[in-house]
C-alpha cells in the first residue's frame, strides 16, 4: 500500500476476491500482555529479512510509532526471554535495515 501510495496509483478493496496468507499467530510474542507484542520469526533466515525490513520500512516511510514499538518491544522481548544473543542478532540486523545497509545475505549467516 506504501508503494501504491507514493507511486499514485489508484487502488481499492474488492470484496469478491479470497486471499489466502500463511498464518503468523505461532510467531506474536506478548511482551506487555495485550499492550504491545512483536512478531519473532521462527528461522533465523526469516529473522534476519524481516528485522531487516522493519529497520529499513521505518526509516524510508518516516514509521515513527512502528519505530518506537520496535525499540521498546524488541528490546523488552528479549530481556524477558534472557536471550542476549537474539537482542544482539536484532539490534544489529534492524539497524542494518535502518541505516540502508546489507541488502543482501548476511555474511554470517547459520540457516
Amino acid at each position: 500500500m506504501l508503494r501504491l501510495r507514493a507511486a499514485k496509483i489508484p487502488f481499492g478493496t474488492l470484496t469478491t476476491v479470497a486471499l489466502s496468507h500463511p498464518p503468523g499467530w505461532c510467531e506474536v510474542q506478548e511482551v506487555l500482555g495485550d499492550r504491545l507484542h512483536v512478531l519473532v520469526p521462527e528461522t533465523p533466515f526469516k529473522r534476519f529479512y524481516f528485522y531487516r525490513n522493519r529497520g529499513h520500512l521505518a526509516r524510508k516511510h518516516r514509521r515513527v510509532r512502528s519505530f518506537v514499538a520496535d525499540v521498546v518491544g524488541y528490546p523488552l522481548h528479549f530481556l524477558k526471554k534472557r536471550d542476549l544473543k537474539g537482542l544482539a542478532s536484532w539490534a544489529k540486523t534492524y539497524s542494518a535495515g535502518f541505516r540502508g545497509a546489507t541488502f543482501g545475505p548476511p555474511q554470517d549467516a547459520d540457516f
